[in-house]
């Protein structure tokens, strides 16, 4: 009988302990930005991306000097602007937008990836798609 009182809080106590320990280990978009964006925006330097950012660092800002280039966007901030967080307490699920897909309809590709536990993996890299492979 003692064993069974002892399971019955037991159980939902470790239960509840792996929650509170997801729900705290679930990253954060800065994050986010440092694992995976990074590295994206070194591996897919597109023409778009490239092109946004040379545009967004000749507008002048006022009170910015034209010499001040930290607050100069980059490919990176260009996609973590792109990127929309769907926080799930124990898990976020991330998607960022890249590049436009050639196509009839102006598209962007949209890749995501899931983070728990303080790791991110990827759930869809985000390739434009042929109408040959779907």
């Amino acid at each position: 009988m003692k064993i069974q009182r002892a399971t019955k809080v037991v159980v939902p106590l470790l239960v509840g302990g792996m929650l509170a320990a997801f729900g705290l280990s679930n990253p954060d978009l800065p994050q986010y930005q440092q694992a995976v964006l990074t590295v994206v925006a070194q591996e897919r330097q597109s023409a778009s991306d490239a092109m946004l950012t040379s545009i967004l660092q000749s507008i002048a800002i006022p009170g910015r000097s034209a010499h001040d280039s930290a607050q100069a966007p980059s490919v990176l901030t260009v996609l973590t602007d792109r990127t929309k967080r769907s926080n799930y307490v124990m898990f976020s699920v991330y998607t960022t937008e890249f590049d436009y897909c050639e196509s009839q309809t102006a598209v962007r590709s949209v890749g995501r990836s899931l983070g728990i536990a303080g790791k991110f993996y990827t759930l869809d890299k985000g390739e434009c798609r042929s109408e040959h492979t779907g």
